[in-house]
């Protein structure tokens, strides 16, 4: 009997399986580990200035310590670009005001680029991001940078209502500096959004678990997000006649 080959996306979603996989194993090791709750929300302001081209701009804020105080406040400016129907490529900064290990709120910058493929088995919609990701932040000793590659492989369905449920793993490597890369930490992440006209609210449950320093707390993570689509795009309007 003939096997039909898998398609490209199909491949794919073993990688997030084995992520899922990877997860649970590491859990049962990580149960001794110190934990902590965490909340992240955030709004949005989402605008397409002209077709496949929007700005957003994002203001984060999360809480730490089982919810008890503010862990950081971070602002973000982004930018996207769809050159073909698959293919997004996004540049984004953030200006990050976060607590540290002894208690005080310093700042740092981030700068990303991500590169995003994304396609549809209906009702399924796969997609993967790859994300470089580069902190710099000013220490006594001198200027700090992290660079990290974020792989994310993604999975939603399409439930023909404004409700789409999703779930999704990722792994952070750690490169450059005197180290080789190295796995950092690994995100797995089970959520819904919900899409109110021009309006979308997001709700996710997200465990953290650190692979490269095992003394780090896992985080178990509340998130809540919402984003306002705003397009300066006139919508073409259909010819009588010209069919769909």
């Amino acid at each position: 009997m003939r096997v039909p080959p898998q398609r490209p996306f199909a491949r794919s979603s073993h990688f997030l399986a084995l992520a899922l996989l990877c997860g649970l194993l590491l859990a049962p090791g990580t149960a001794l580990a110190q934990t902590d709750v965490q909340l992240w929300t955030s709004a949005s302001l989402r605008a397409e200035l002209v077709e496949d081209f929007r700005l957003e701009l994002t203001q984060h804020l999360r809480f730490d310590e089982d919810v008890s105080r503010v862990l950081s406040i971070m602002p973000e400016l982004s930018a996207s670009y769809d050159p073909a129907k698959p293919l997004r490529l996004s540049l984004g900064y953030r200006f990050i005001y976060e607590r540290e290990q002894d208690g005080q709120l310093d700042d740092a910058h981030r700068l990303t680029f991500d590169a995003r493929l994304r396609g549809d088995l209906d009702p399924i919609r796969i997609s993967y991001r790859l994300r470089i990701q580069e902190v710099f932040e000013q220490k006594a000793s001198g200027l700090e940078v992290r660079n990290t590659l974020r792989n994310r492989l993604g999975v939603s369905w399409d439930t023909d209502t404004p409700l789409t449920p999703e779930v999704s793993a990722e792994i952070y490597t750690r490169i450059g500096g005197d180290k080789a890369a190295l796995f950092h930490k690994l995100r797995l992440t089970a959520g819904a959004s919900y899409d109110i006209d021009d309006v979308e609210l997001e709700l996710f449950y997200r465990l953290e678990l650190p692979i490269d320093q095992p003394l780090e707390p896992v985080l178990h993570i509340i998130g809540l997000g919402f984003r306002y689509d705003l397009s300066l795009v006139d919508e073409e309007e259909d010819e009588p006649g010209s069919g769909p």
